[in-house]
């Protein structure tokens, strides 16, 4: 799979694990360094102390697996609660996302495409709808296999690039949540006790702002209404990519 790629320490990360499996963890913790950064305006200088250019790139590396983790945990439940993944869905008969012209085509398509695959028909799906989507599945997991080529489909993979940042992120809110609450508090403490001997109040009131709108970002906007725009997005992408397909496959014959 060809990506962009952050080179550090002679190890690299590819583009999709930078913005959906290490960013979530910056969101997340961004409370906690705002107010690092006002007990000690060095917290965040990270050339500095025990904490070297290989460090950085394990810890991101652990918190990849982390977040990647998490979000491989809720996508299960948030799957079951929008009656399955988007892309098969869209695929079946009775779903009227997509209209019924067009999911005719992309069906053909796919039987022509994909070897000994037949798409379900409307009473093979209503007789037995695991079954149907068993096979709707398997054609999604052929699709996604054949656009894998970041440069040929940029749409695709920026679309699973945003799904995975906010299902990632969605499965680590809780820890948000309590970086909120932890930086709060401190700020709280610091303007009760540092801040009353003159010093300018600004830092600290900006700071505790700052992680009170965070607290509102993990609590109202992270949600798994979020999350599935984000996924309905990639499933647009990822099924528009059926005619391209087909095009190039004609071209080669």
């Amino acid at each position: 799979m060809t990506t962009s790629n952050a080179n550090v320490a002679g190890l690299h990360l590819d583009h999709y694990s930078l913005v959906a499996r290490i960013a979530p963890w910056f969101v997340v913790l961004s409370p906690l360094l705002i107010v690092a950064g006002i007990i000690n305006s060095e917290a965040l200088n990270f050339g500095t102390g025990l904490v070297t250019s290989l460090g950085v790139v394990a810890l991101a590396t652990i918190l990849a697996h982390l977040s990647r983790g998490a979000g491989k945990r809720v996508e299960h439940k948030l799957w079951s609660d929008w009656g399955g993944p988007p892309t098969s869905a869209f695929l079946r008969h009775r779903d009227c996302t997509i209209d019924a012209q067009t999911k005719a085509r992309y069906l053909r398509l796919l039987e022509s495409m994909i070897l000994d695959w037949k798409a379900p028909t409307p009473l093979e799906e209503a007789r037995d709808p695991s079954a149907a989507d068993r096979a709707y599945s398997a054609a999604v997991m052929w699709l996604r296999s054949a656009t894998r080529d970041n440069k040929r489909f940029p749409l695709v993979f920026a679309e699973n690039v945003s799904y995975g940042f906010r299902r990632n992120l969605y499965g680590i809110r809780i820890f948000g949540i309590l970086a909120s609450l932890t930086a709060g508090a401190v700020n709280i403490a610091l303007i009760v006790t540092v801040y009353q001997d003159g010093k300018s109040m600004y830092p600290p009131l900006l700071a505790l702002l700052a992680v009170l709108l965070f607290a509102g970002l993990f609590t109202r906007l992270i949600k798994p209404s979020w999350v599935q725009e984000a996924a309905t997005g990639y499933a647009h992408r990822l099924l528009e990519t059926i005619d391209q397909l087909s095009a190039g496959a004609r071209a080669t014959e």
